[in-house]
């Protein structure tokens, strides 16, 4: 089917069952009435000469119309934004395509890939959805444009599974309008995905949320390891570039999780004032949060029901609530610190175990007596910490917003050896075996009070040596 024109059709191009099909240089404009009434519709489409069996490349779409194209029941397609040696499927922005407040719509679309596509919407308006996959095993999304979308990326559906599903660096910024209940209203959202190759069945890395209002969503599954960096048991990564800083309502919401966990990932708001969650734990078992670090947030790590869970070794500083948990949640080592509630466990017959926590402050929780953080409802608070473990400051450094020691006196900005303890005054410092150390270079006989970050050596002036150039 080429060079036809099919204009202001409910379907302009329908093909169901069919091989090798070749559909190219067409004029589709204003047709499509929704999502799967597509402009061009194609199911059951297979390969006899043909790679993929298809080939879709040259049409004319525009913004007047419903979805521009849906595929249902494809295999090894491989699906791109401008035209490539191999590419089976061109969706072209130049052509008119995702301009519409549908972006790209599948089902059951296996062993396939997308790269380079943009659909993304009008600046500022968080309209329609970005791409749609409602089933799908072994598919890899990269290097498209989702922005400013009411959901940018949406894969899976919680009816049937997903499986095997790679998302990475994509641009979802500006999109994820926060829709309640299972609408897609998140930037990124995963449901119901189950393992076959990938660990958990997916990989999430290097995608960029910059403003999103809700970020990432993963739901009805198990085995979802989030993290900061890669690891052998990682399965998403939420790094630097991430910018989930600038994510205002929700950076992180599971709901119906298993055997899962949050490590060493920061989820702070990067603006003024308080805003939106760090975290949310919706109706999960068994899930960790660990090393996190959670500062300028209503609510810093929300845990609203579900068994099973502990947080542990991580920062909640300057949040309106840090934590709020059922019983009976483990927390240990959090370093609870500038909250207007540090910890609020919930009503119920058993307690919050929070027992050996730092409450930002030597003589402990202001609830209990001391001159720390609060805590509200059934808890465990015994046996307070006087200062913080260092398990809860791997990663803290002056630059976070909320840090105790960001005071000008015992840190400044930038200082990459900043302690939440506070210990001491302003000095020169280095790391060694899970704590902040004062260089103590001789004054006398260093070049200067620096010294190395790794091994705490300072730089000598001649005629001195020693570590500490004491010696001379």
């Amino acid at each position: 089917i080429i060079n036809s024109s099919a204009r202001y059709r409910q379907k302009a191009i329908y093909v169901n069952g069919s091989k090798d099909v070749t559909i190219q240089n067409n004029d589709v404009r204003g047709s499509g009435s929704g999502s799967q009434n597509a402009a061009i519709r194609l199911e059951a489409i297979s390969s006899d000469k043909m790679p993929g069996g298809l080939l879709l490349t040259g049409n004319k779409f525009d913004n007047k119309s419903g979805a521009h194209v849906y595929l249902a029941n494809l295999s090894n397609q491989v699906i791109r934004g401008k035209p490539e040696a191999g590419a089976t499927v061109v969706l072209d922005r130049d052509d008119g395509f995702g301009t519409t407040s549908y972006g790209f719509y599948a089902s059951q679309l296996n062993s396939s890939s997308i790269s380079g596509l943009d659909v993304s919407g009008p600046a500022n308006t968080m309209n329609g959805e970005g791409m749609y996959i409602s089933e799908a095993n072994d598919l890899l999304i990269e290097n498209s444009n989702a922005s400013n979308r009411g959901a940018g990326i949406h894969v899976g559906n919680t009816i049937s599974p997903a499986k095997d599903i790679t998302i990475k660096n994509n641009n979802v910024s500006g999109s994820g309008s926060c829709l309640p209940n299972n609408a897609p209203g998140y930037a990124i959202q995963l449901d119901k995905i189950e393992a076959s190759k990938l660990k958990g069945g997916l990989y999430i890395a290097g995608n960029n949320y910059a403003n999103a209002k809700c970020g990432l969503r993963i739901s009805d599954m198990s085995g979802a390891h989030i993290a900061a960096g890669v690891g052998a048991e990682v399965n998403v990564v939420i790094g630097a570039n991430a910018n989930i800083s600038t994510v205002s309502t929700t950076a992180i919401y599971l709901n119906k999780v298993l055997d899962s966990s949050i490590k060493g990932v920061d989820l702070s708001w990067g603006g003024g004032g308080h805003s939106g969650s760090g975290v949310i734990v919706n109706s999960c078992t068994n899930i960790l949060v660990s090393g996190v670090h959670v500062s300028g947030r209503v609510n810093g790590v929300n845990i609203p029901n579900g068994s099973g869970h502990k947080v542990s070794c991580s920062r909640l500083l300057r949040n309106t609530t840090g934590l709020t948990a059922p019983g009976p949640t483990e927390v240990r080592d959090v370093i609870f610190h500038g909250n207007t509630l540090g910890l609020k466990a919930l009503p119920g017959l058993l307690k919050v175990v929070a027992a050996k926590n730092y409450w930002g402050a030597a003589d402990g929780s202001n609830s209990a007596g001391g001159s720390g953080d609060k805590y509200s409802g059934p808890v465990d608070a015994s046996s307070p910490l006087s200062k913080a473990n260092t398990c809860a400051l791997v990663g803290a450094n002056c630059s976070i917003a909320g840090d105790p020691c960001n005071d000008g006196k015992h840190c400044t900005v930038g200082d990459k050896c900043a302690s939440s303890l506070c210990e001491g005054t302003k000095t020169a410092k280095w790391w060694s075996g899970g704590a902040c150390l004062a260089c103590n270079c001789n004054s006398q006989g260093s070049a200067n009070l620096n010294c190395n970050e790794a091994d705490g050596k300072c730089t000598c002036n001649q005629g001195s040596s020693g570590d500490k150039c004491d010696t001379g």
